[in-house]
C-alpha cells in the first residue's frame, strides 16, 4: 500500500439546524447542534484514517480559543498529525443544516491561508505516493512546488462558486494536478462534461465529479463513467464530499480500479450523509457498499 500525505486547512465547524417557521410567529429557528473539527483537508485526513489508512496530516492553527480546541481534538486522534501554530484566529465555518439535510456554509477565513513550505517536511512529500491538498489560491505556490517533487497530486475544487472561476483554476493549476475533485450537483450534464474536458486538457489524469442525488461521474482521457447514487436517508450532507474524496484515495492506495474507487467514495459519502456529526468507520462504509 502506498503512502498519502494530506496538507491543508483545519477549521472549526459550528453547526446549527434550520427549523421551519413557527406557524404562529413565522420566525425561523436555528438550533445549535455541535462544535467539531472541520476544514476540507482535516475532514479528508480523518476520513482516510477511519477507512483504515494512516495519512500524514500537515496543518496550522491559530492562537485563539477555537484554535486550542482544534489542537486538542486533533491530538486526540490517531492521525499522524503535524500542527504548526500561527499567531491569529482560526478559520470558522458556520454550517446551517436545512430540514432536507442540505447545508449552507458561511466562512470566516483565518490562519490556514498562511500555511507555507517551511512548515512542512519536504522529504515526506517527496517520498509519498499521493498528496492531497485543497485548491485554495493561497495554496497554489505549494501545489506548484509539490508538482516538482514526484507524488501524484489530488486536489479539491468543490468550493469554487462560479464556472468562470473554475475555468481559471483549471488553467492555472490543472497542469499540476493529477486527480481533480469537482462538485456538479447544481450543474447540467453538458456543463459538467465541458469542465471535465478542461481539466483533462490541462493535464489531469482523472476528474471525479459528485452529483448529489444523481450519483457521481469520473472522466479520464479515454472514457467517461456515470455511477448512480446510493439509496440513503440524508440527515446532514456536511462533509460528504470530503468523505467521497477520502474513499477514492483509500481505494487508490489499496490498488482498486477507478469504478471501485468511486464506489468506495460513494459509500463513504452516503454513510456520512446518514450520520450526524460522525465520520463513518470502515466497517460502516463497507456495510453501505454491500447493501447496494
Amino acid at each position: 500500500m502506498g503512502d498519502l500525505v494530506v496538507v491543508g486547512d483545519t477549521a472549526v465547524d459550528i453547526t446549527v439546524k434550520l427549523e421551519l417557521p413557527n406557524e404562529l410567529t413565522r420566525n425561523v429557528v436555528l438550533r445549535p447542534l455541535r462544535l467539531t473539527v472541520g476544514g476540507i483537508a482535516a475532514e479528508v485526513a480523518m476520513q482516510v484514517r477511519k477507512l483504515g489508512c494512516l495519512p500524514q496530516f500537515w496543518t496550522v492553527v491559530g492562537t485563539d480559543l477555537f484554535s486550542q480546541f482544534l489542537k486538542q481534538e486533533l491530538e486526540r486522534t490517531d492521525l499522524d498529525v503535524h500542527i504548526g501554530v500561527v499567531e491569529g484566529s482560526n478559520t470558522k465555518n458556520v454550517v446551517v443544516v436545512q430540514p432536507t439535510g442540505e447545508r449552507t456554509i458561511f466562512s470566516d477565513m483565518g490562519v490556514h491561508v498562511t500555511l507555507s513550505e517551511d512548515q512542512l517536511d519536504i522529504d515526506s512529500i517527496r517520498t509519498a505516493q499521493y498528496l492531497y491538498i485543497p485548491a485554495f489560491p493561497a495554496y497554489w505556490p505549494l501545489i506548484d512546488r509539490f508538482s516538482e517533487l514526484g507524488p501524484l497530486i489530488a486536489s479539491d475544487f468543490g468550493f469554487v462558486d462560479t464556472l468562470a472561476e473554475l475555468r481559471d483554476y483549471a488553467a492555472r493549476i490543472g497542469p499540476q494536478v493529477d486527480i481533480a475533485f469537482l462538485s456538479g450537483a447544481r450543474l447540467d450534464s453538458a456543463i459538467i462534461e465541458s469542465m471535465e474536458t478542461e481539466f483533462l486538457n490541462a493535464g489531469c489524469e482523472v476528474v471525479f465529479v459528485t452529483l448529489g442525488r444523481r450519483g457521481v461521474r469520473f472522466a479520464t482521457p479515454d472514457r467517461r463513467v456515470h455511477q448512480p447514487a446510493f439509496a440513503v436517508r440524508v440527515v446532514d450532507t456536511n462533509g460528504a464530499g470530503d468523505s467521497f474524496a477520502a474513499g477514492v484515495l483509500v481505494g487508490l492506495l489499496e490498488g482498486r480500479n477507478l469504478e471501485e474507487c468511486a464506489q468506495l467514495g460513494q459509500a463513504a459519502a452516503a454513510a456520512r450523509s446518514a450520520l450526524l456529526a460522525e465520520v463513518p468507520t470502515r466497517h460502516v462504509v463497507l456495510a453501505f457498499l454491500m447493501q447496494q
